[in-house]
C-alpha cells in the first residue's frame, strides 16, 4: 500500500527516564495521518530509524484494516 509523504506529518521525541539530557537523541517516533486522524507511536527501539520502520508498519495495517472493512460493507 502507498502512503503519500503529503498525507503524514512525522515528529520525533526523546523516550526514556531521562529525557532532560541535552546530548541525548530523539529516538521516539509519531506518524499522523491526516486524510483518517490516525496517530501512531513507536519507541520500543534505540534506533529513531527502526522505530520510524515500526511506525509505518502500523499505519500500513491500520490503513489495510480501514480498506478491508469498507470492501467487506460494500459487499
Amino acid at each position: 500500500m502507498f502512503i503519500d509523504p503529503n498525507d503524514i506529518q512525522i515528529d520525533t521525541y526523546r523516550i526514556g527516564k531521562y529525557e532532560q539530557k541535552v546530548n541525548e537523541t530523539a529516538t521516539g517516533v509519531r506518524i499522523i495521518h491526516h486524510p483518517t486522524g490516525i496517530v501512531v507511536k513507536s519507541g520500543e527501539e534505540r534506533s529513531m530509524h527502526k522505530n520510524k520502520k515500526k511506525a509505518m508498519e502500523a499505519l500500513r495495517e491500520r490503513l489495510f484494516e480501514i480498506e478491508k472493512n469498507q470492501q467487506e460493507e460494500k459487499e
